[in-house]
């Protein structure tokens, strides 16, 4: 019996990943700034 064959292709492209990437670190840098702000506050 034959394997199946995977024709799947895993395509990446700097554009593509510039534009994930970007935003994702907007947000996490957001987020520690808003913590770090809370933090301060209480303090």
């Amino acid at each position: 019996m034959e394997q199946p064959k995977n024709n799947l292709k895993i395509v990446t492209d700097k554009k593509t990943n510039a534009r994930v990437i970007l935003p994702n670190m907007l947000t996490l840098i957001g987020v520690c700034i808003g913590l770090s702000s809370i933090r301060f506050a209480l303090d």
